[in-house]
């Protein structure tokens, strides 16, 4: 009986030690198991992320092909199918800006129109909808759904199965986006003297190299409305950004209530059987491009009017020369132009006073001499008087199209400007810019006399402004230069009667805001007064 207890506990301690075996064996097995799983799942995981990553980054890269049509008026500064989107929206912005700069420098100098400010309202509301509605896109998450996607599914999570394919996550929630490196440039640079000294613009900029660039998700005032544009740093491509980073920027922009986005947000999820995993990222785009603030498609002119005016005599009561005859002349030097035919002049004691000579009296005048200088430089020069003032006007408009133009280049470009002969009694030059490319950028300023050459087919003409004319510079006169006149005496005691000629003008200015293409006129209106009297000469 103790032979047989013996035998029965030795074998009842080998069969306990081939169970302790088998269940370390099996442990064994699970631990590896359950080790090869987890590094499934963490390997899983990490190609989920990897796919997600890739996936947001797509959406970064593809936010500037999001396009809106371009609102009416802004056909210049659109692309070249007629959209709008992240990589132009400040052209449309800032053409907007320079418009309301303009309209507040014109109620500053008391030339405001009746339309001035509100074609200015106008141009503002225009861009503040396109705003809106690419904001819309931009915020939307079925506008990238595609591009997160695309890309997602070409970077399954094959550690979790063939079929483990990654799509963004279902729910609105997990897309946001954000507006980063507020403060930072934007991608819209200037030149300050741009903008009219009057016009009280408000611009916070940053420099960048040699460029000057309005600050973005920074508030820009002019003419009492606000502007904001994105930031986007130069030299730098779409790239992914930390969560946190992303979150402390959330799209919340003061002031704007449809405020243009510049980093987004969303999560991918992959579902293999029991498995769910998820993953987010954030990624910052940037368009990689630069525009110079402008309105591309303006145009500036300036204008020489020529006039004659016939005296005989003064008023004895007012002592005023009486003006008997006006009479326009054209642009070639040494017309002839007989105004005063056969008048009587006052005759001679005993006659009641006042007296003169008797006798009847043709006077005739040679005109247009003026004109002989030959280009539009000189002939603005003609009289004596500070010509810059007034010019600069003309100049600092020009700016608007090209933001390095100069007093010098203006002077240059009137110099090469012949004026042509015509009977019309006034040439006006067209001084507008020429593009190489169709994105208008990059311009060659160009003048044609208007009639007598070509005008680019986006011109609209003739100018229609939206200002009020006023008197700039008063030219100081010249006496029996350029133009002269004579005079013959038939019947009187004297065969000539005196007489001169003064030669006088003005430049006056009427701005414009641009708004109709035109951005400003100098007129240069000058008048040959041409004076007889019957006193004997």
């Amino acid at each position: 009986m103790t032979h047989l207890s013996k035998r029965t506990r030795k074998r009842s301690k080998k069969g306990a030690s081939i169970i302790l075996v088998a269940l370390c064996a099996i442990g064994l097995i699970a631990l590896i198991w359950g080790s090869f799983q987890l590094m499934l799942v963490m390997g899983g995981s990490r190609e989920v992320r990897n796919a997600v990553d890739s996936a947001v980054l797509n959406v970064g890269k593809h936010a500037v092909d999001v396009e809106v049509p371009a609102p009416g008026g802004y056909g210049d500064v659109a692309n070249s199918d007629g959209s709008v989107s992240i990589s132009n929206l400040s052209r449309v912005w800032g053409k907007a800006f320079i418009i309301n700069a303009n309209a507040k420098d014109m109620d500053t100098e008391g030339q405001a129109g009746p339309f001035s400010q509100s074609n200015a309202q106008n141009a503002y509301l225009k861009a503040q909808e396109v705003n809106n509605i690419l904001s819309a896109q931009l915020q939307n998450k079925e506008t990238f759904k595609n591009h997160f996607n695309s890309l997602a599914q070409n970077n399954p999570a094959k550690l979790l199965g063939q079929n483990a394919v990654v799509q963004g996550a279902p729910s609105v929630s997990t897309w946001s986006t954000a507006m980063m490196d507020k403060g930072a440039e934007s991608n819209l640079y200037y030149n300050p003297n741009q903008l009219p000294p009057g016009s009280g613009a408000n611009v916070s900029n940053i420099d960048r190299g040699n460029k000057s660039f309005m600050r973005g998700y920074t508030q820009l005032t002019v003419n009492n409305k606000d502007f904001y544009l994105p930031s986007f740093r130069t030299g730098e491509m779409p790239h992914l950004v930390s969560a946190s980073t992303f979150n402390q920027n959330l799209t919340n922009q003061q002031g704007s209530s449809s405020p243009i986005p510049n980093a987004y947000q969303e999560s991918g999820i992959v579902n293999q059987g029991a498995t769910s995993l998820t993953a987010n990222a954030c990624a910052q785009s940037n368009p990689q491009r630069q525009w110079g603030l402008a309105i591309p498609h303006a145009y500036v002119s300036i204008i020489f009017q020529n006039l004659s005016k016939w005296y005989l005599d003064k008023d004895p009561k007012t002592g005023d020369w009486i003006l008997r005859k006006v009479i326009p002349y054209g642009t070639t030097p040494g017309q002839t132009i007989w105004g005063l035919q056969q008048v009587r002049l006052r005759p001679p004691p005993p006659a009641d006073p006042p007296n003169g000579i008797g006798g009847k009296m043709d006077g005739y005048a040679t005109v247009g001499n003026e004109y002989k200088v030959g280009n539009a430089w000189d002939l603005y020069n003609a009289l004596p008087g500070d010509h810059d003032a007034p010019m600069m006007k003309l100049v600092q408009r020009v700016r608007e199209i090209d933001p390095n133009f100069t007093m010098q280049k203006m002077q240059s470009l009137l110099q090469s400007s012949k004026i042509p002969g015509t009977d019309k009694p006034f040439v006006r030059f067209i001084i507008y810019p020429k593009y190489n490319g169709p994105d208008c950028t990059d311009p060659t300023m160009q003048i044609v006399a208007l009639g007598y050459g070509e005008t680019p087919p986006w011109m609209s003409l003739p100018p229609t402004g939206d200002g009020i004319e006023k008197i700039i510079l008063t030219e100081q006169t010249m006496k029996d230069e350029p133009n002269t006149c004579w005079d013959n005496v038939v019947g009187g005691t004297s065969p000539s009667c005196s007489h001169h000629t003064e030669y006088a003008g003005t430049v006056n200015w009427t701005p414009s805001t641009g708004v109709s293409q035109c951005l400003g006129e100098l007129r240069v209106a000058r008048v040959t007064n041409i004076y007889f009297t019957s006193d004997a000469g």
